[in-house]
C-alpha cells in the first residue's frame, strides 16, 4: 500500500473539515447528502458507477467498471487544480 501525500491528505482533511455533510460517523470519510445521512457503501457507490458509464454511453473496452476510476482521476484533478504536479 502507498503512503498518502501531503496534498491528498490536506485534501481530505479539507473536504471532512469543510465539505462533508455533518453526521455522526466518525469513522468513515464519505457521506451521503441526503437524509437519513450515512454512511456510503461500496455496493451504492458500484452501482453508481456502473451507471453513469451507461448512461454517458462509455466502453469500457470490455474491462470492469470499478469506483476507483473515478477516485484516481477525481484525486488527479484535484491535486492539478491545487497543487503543482510535477
Amino acid at each position: 500500500m502507498k503512503e498518502m501525500t501531503p496534498e491528498v491528505g490536506n485534501a481530505l482533511f479539507d473536504y471532512i473539515e469543510q465539505g462533508r455533510p455533518v453526521s455522526d460517523e466518525r469513522l468513515y470519510v464519505f457521506i451521503s447528502q441526503r437524509p437519513p445521512k450515512s454512511v456510503i457503501k461500496p455496493d451504492a457507490v458500484a452501482q453508481v458507477v456502473v451507471r453513469a458509464f451507461r448512461s454517458a454511453d462509455v466502453n469500457p473496452n470490455g474491462r470492469s467498471v470499478f469506483p476507483k476510476v473515478f477516485r484516481y482521476s477525481r484525486a488527479s484533478r484535484l491535486l492539478k487544480k491545487r497543487f503543482l504536479i510535477g
